[in-house]
């Protein structure tokens, strides 16, 4: 029975499907937040217009396509 459930715990760790922690929506909501209250100065200094940040900042946060974990 305890090798059971081991077994399960260890395929639950390392199974693709696992949900993603809320601590990384919660982050990159912030990042996607922080990116939209950048003046115009600081968008041209990283190379993003304000339509750029826009787009970002209005995908949902559950939208991780592209994000690094």
């Amino acid at each position: 029975m305890i090798h059971a459930i081991l077994s399960s715990l260890r395929f639950a760790a390392v199974s693709p499907k696992r949900p993603k922690p809320l601590r990384l929506y919660l982050s990159v909501w912030r990042q996607r937040q922080a990116l939209r209250a950048l003046n115009r100065e600081d968008l041209e200094d990283i190379g993003l217009t304000r339509e750029d940040v826009e787009k970002e900042a209005n995908r949902p946060f559950w939208d991780l396509n592209g994000i690094d974990e």
